[in-house]
């Protein structure tokens, strides 16, 4: 008896056939049988095939794999071949909406995002974007639509609104008539739509959506939004495909598309760039379910381009200049500056023109060196959409700095010039034009601060209301995906694999963030029973053909994959591959915290990059998260040397000294360790050095009490030909401390002196007052000895006036408080060292005997009893009498007590 295979074996059948058995007979009989079988599956799920049929096949491409290379590739001179198909699980926008058809009796309510034919000004929020084209409903609900014979696939995002309670969660479902096409799980707001793209079988009536949940009391929060179908025979004109190179750099290559016949199409690179995949558009005017995409070397190009432009779907490019050029904010200068000296960053599909953040990022985007910020980021949006009737059509934009909209060319509405979005917002900036029936091109220019953005755009069409411009406006483009891949050489012909951005956690849309990446392999012609293990550049070791991994750091990062048969290696792929933030989510944190916290519990930090810990570092700072932060801290002391040599970390390096003498920290010694080698290896990056020496010599003085040391290091920065004018006031103020320390306080008073006079004075005795509420109020602080933030709040008054009026490092009253503050916050021995310093003044006897009395203090927090009790003594001769005499005493009693603990 024929055994008979379902079509869904037949399919994992076809997909395990290597496609360098497939590629070598493109012009013979097996070729087309492949095709065959795809396009009979694709004709009707449910139907079977013969084994004679398959073992036919199967005999044929053992035939054709034995004549080797006997029949060519399309392109001869080709690297890599890559076979793609529609992508049936991307929701396309529908031909046919939901919102624009009645639902039948029995349905729960429905509410539309359009009512009597005009926009109702509707719009879906799910996970942060903006949708229009949908219908909302309750759970439990449901919505019943008659089934014509002209529709074809069921398409929809299916969503939680973010508008629903945080509790609220609902599941949803598809039927075609009785029969259970799809059911999701429990989605709450808080994550993602499903995605849904589904075939309608024949003979199907009635198309029925489902929801159930809870805690939605009634709302219609469940959302089913660019929902609709898509018409039999009707197909987008562009289409879209994500190739991955693992082991080559995409940069090197230019892509062509043929179709399986081996005609060529015409194509766009929409995007390539080392690290990332290589995005392409093409010509889809033929509908075909497979194409092939070959890569040629960029010296080996031979093909002639065919003239095509992508008219669907709508394109966002980023560019930036490294100087803001004012000219920018005009719609003339943009395009000058965008031809001339703008450096791409980026280019990709995207959902509409509503954006509060950059979506590209330059790999020095979250740089902590200064040098590497600032410029103009300019946005350029175009898309193409159609227009069933003449008349107005009006355009609205709102933006942060200049922009401008263009209808085929001609501009619409601009807004040149610095400005906020808010006139924008109230609708005063907007434009008619008069358009014809058919497609036309929309693009909108826009000029921001580099790391900043804010774009809209929307549309009113005649006899409808005015609505944001969304991806539903703009003409549809089918997305294709990689089902094989194949080589030119055969000795390349191993595992290769595909990647994307799975999820992020981010501190900020402008901090630190960590990255959550899912790798895919893509079996090549000898995968047949084989494992996979993937190697990571922080020392992690997977094993899987689909594994997740989470990076502590983004940017360009190794990965390595060894597709091992018989436990032992026969084929290895190493790639760069750039991790990065979801561009375009709005969400800060993660969809699964656990996943990002078991990374970073079970990292060891004394291994992995160094890069990853100073991102961990700031990334625990961010999120407040104080025990990573340490884990962090206490590797990075022990890896000083390591990370001094990197100079990306050297501005890191200036921030971690400064942590590491903090208050709650008192890790002196480490961070003067740090500030030394850093002053030491910084030679190329005159600012760093600087503040380094300015900080180790701050160190000296205030923690160590070396002030002979420190001036020698204020010494050879004297002699340099000037100081930076970021480091120079505070230069002026850890000389003139040290010089007080060595007794050289007619010279500090110099010092002091002109640092006053060349900053920025107000009205003096406005000022004077001033400094005055300040400082009563600092002490006031320094009296709640158990908040720490009270303190801090009372040592940034003082500093504040030390800014404002450095003589005041004179002020015996202002070093009192700042001697309060320093013990409150158990800063004792910063406190003894500035109690010896003032003793270098001339001090009237109160005050004298009041930084006694601290210093006795300093003395037994730091333990030295045995030297407080000397200091004591001299008290006691010199006032016998003050109540200060006692405090001291006390200070002496508690400490002894609890040395004999």
């Amino acid at each position: 008896m024929l055994n008979v295979l379902s079509i869904n074996q037949i399919k994992c059948l076809s997909r395990n056939i290597p496609l360098r058995f497939t590629t070598q007979v493109v012009a013979g009989g097996v070729s087309r049988s492949v095709r065959h079988l795809y396009s009979r599956y694709h004709r009707c799920e449910h139907q079977v095939l013969c084994a004679v049929a398959v073992a036919s096949l199967i005999c044929s491409i053992s035939r054709a794999s034995e004549i080797g290379r006997s029949v060519s590739w399309d392109v001869e001179d080709a690297t890599l071949r890559f076979r793609i198909e529609k992508d049936h699980t991307y929701p396309q926008v529908p031909d046919v909406h939901l919102s624009d058809l009645k639902a039948e009796k029995g349905s729960s309510s429905v509410r539309k995002s359009k009512t009597n034919g005009q926009w109702a000004g509707r719009y879906y929020e799910l996970n942060g974007k903006l949708y229009k084209g949908g219908i909302a409903i309750s759970a439990p609900a449901n919505a019943v639509y008659k089934y014509q014979k002209e529709f074809g696939r069921f398409v929809a995002l299916a969503g939680v609104s973010d508008r629903a309670d945080p509790n609220a969660s609902a599941s949803f479902e598809v039927y075609a008539d009785w029969r259970e096409l799809y059911k999701s799980g429990l989605l709450t707001k808080q994550m993602p739509p499903v995605e849904i793209n589904l075939q309608i079988p024949p003979g199907t009536k009635q198309l029925k959506l489902l929801t159930d949940g809870s805690n939605m009391n009634n709302h219609r929060w469940a959302n089913w939004v660019n929902a609709g179908f898509l018409l039999k025979g009707k197909n987008p004109k562009v289409s879209y495909v994500k190739v991955y190179t693992p082991g080559y750099d995409p940069t090197d290559f230019e892509a062509a598309v043929f179709t399986s016949t081996g005609r060529q199409v015409g194509s766009q690179l929409l995007w390539t760039k080392q690290g990332e995949p290589m995005e392409i558009l093409f010509d889809n005017s033929q509908g075909r379910a497979v194409y092939f995409v070959y890569l040629v070397h960029k010296n080996k190009y031979k093909l002639i381009p065919l003239e095509w432009e992508p008219k669907a779907g709508l394109i966002l490019e980023t560019r930036r200049t490294a100087k803001t050029d004012p000219k920018c904010h005009e719609l003339s200068g943009l395009l000058e500056v965008w031809d001339e000296d703008a450096e791409p960053v980026g280019r990709s599909l995207v959902d509409g023109i509503h954006r509060g953040f950059p979506i590209h990022r330059m790999p020095d985007f979250g740089s902590d060196n200064p040098g590497e910020k600032g410029g103009l980021a300019l946005y350029r949006y175009k898309g193409f959409f159609r227009t069933e009737k003449k008349g107005q059509y009006i355009f609205a934009i709102a933006s942060d700095g200049g922009s401008h909209l263009l209808i085929d060319g001609n501009v619409v509405v601009s807004w040149p010039g610095e400005h906020d979005y808010r006139a924008g917002i109230r609708g005063e900036k907007q434009g008619r034009v008069l358009l014809e029936p058919g497609v036309h091109k929309l693009e909108y220019l826009n000029c921001s601060p580099w790391g900043k953005m804010f774009t809209l755009a929307a549309l009113q069409r005649p006899e409808e209301k005015l609505n944001l411009v969304t991806r539903s406006d703009f003409l549809p483009v089918r997305r294709y995906v990689v089902t094989a891949i194949g080589y030119n050489e055969l000795t390349k012909d191993g595992g290769s694999f595909e990647w994307q951005i799975a999820d992020d956690w981010r501190a900020d849309q402008r901090q630190a963030t960590l990255v959550q990446v899912r790798f895919n392999v893509i079996k090549a012609g000898k995968a047949d029973d084989c494992s996979y293990r993937w190697k990571f550049d922080d020392g992690k070791i997977e094993t899987g053909e689909s594994v997740e991994h989470v990076f502590l750091r983004p940017g360009m990062r190794t990965v390595t994959l060894e597709v091992l048969k018989d436990q032992e290696v026969f084929a290895e792929v190493t790639q760069r591959v750039h991790a990065h933030a979801l561009w375009d989510s709005t969400h800060l944190e993660t969809k699964n915290m656990q996943t990002f916290e078991k990374a970073i519990s079970e990292s060891d930090f004394s291994k992995v990059p160094i890069g990853d810990v100073v991102n961990v570092y700031a990334f625990a700072d961010g999120v407040k998260r104080p025990p990573w932060k340490q884990k962090a801290v206490a590797a990075l002391v022990k890896r000083v040397d390591e990370l001094v040599a990197e100079s990306q970390h050297w501005h890191f390096c200036l921030e971690l000294g400064q942590h590491l003498s903090s208050t709650p920290i008192q890790q002196y010694e480490q961070a003067l360790e740090l500030f030394t080698l850093l002053a030491e290896k910084s030679a190329k990056d005159r600012l760093v050095r600087q503040q380094a020496m300015v900080s180790q010599a701050e160190l000296l003085v205030q923690c160590f009490g070396k002030a002979q040391e420190a001036l020698e290091i204020i010494n050879r920065l004297e002699k340099e030909k000037g100081l930076d004018k970021e480091v120079a006031h505070h230069f002026g103020i850890v000389q003139a401390e040290a010089l007080i320390a060595v007794g050289e306080t007619k010279r500090a008073r110099e010092i002091l002196q002109n640092l006053s006079e060349s900053s920025k004075q107000q009205n003096k005795t406005k000022q004077e007052i001033r400094h005055m509420g300040m400082l009563r109020h600092a002490r006031l602080l320094a009296e709640d000895k158990d908040d720490p933030v009270q303190l801090d709040y009372a040592m940034e008054k003082i500093e504040a006036v030390l800014a404002q009026e450095p003589m005041k490092v004179l002020m015996p009253s202002l070093n009192l408080i700042r001697l309060d503050v320093h013990l409150a916050r158990r800063e004792y021995l910063i406190a003894f060292h500035l109690a010896e310093r003032l003793n270098k003044l001339e001090l009237s006897n109160y005050d004298r005997l009041e930084v006694l009395v601290r210093q006795v203090k300093a003395l037994c927090g730091i333990k030295a009893v045995e030297q407080a009790k000397v200091i004591y003594e001299t008290v006691t001769q010199d006032y016998p009498y003050s109540p200060a005499v006692v405090e001291a005493k006390k200070a002496i009693v508690e400490a002894v007590v609890a040395g004999q603990k």
